[in-house]
């Protein structure tokens, strides 16, 4: 009985902890997406922005 209840807990650290880490790992895809996106949008023009419904504040986040 004691041993069944090591082994749930050590399940539901391991859980939490593959949960931790995947978190992380789409939290830093979601960081390198949105500044690859910002920069792409940098490098564009007021105009070709405008065409695209995007002003520069938008981009550098004052918007």
């Amino acid at each position: 009985m004691a041993n069944d209840t090591i082994a749930i807990e050590i399940a539901g650290h391991a859980s939490r902890a593959v949960r931790f880490v995947t978190d992380l790992i789409t939290n830093i895809e979601r960081r390198n997406l949105s500044r690859r996106t910002s920069t792409m949008l940098g490098r564009l023009s007021d105009s070709q922005l405008d065409d695209i419904g995007v002003h520069r504040g938008d981009v550098l986040g004052r918007g």
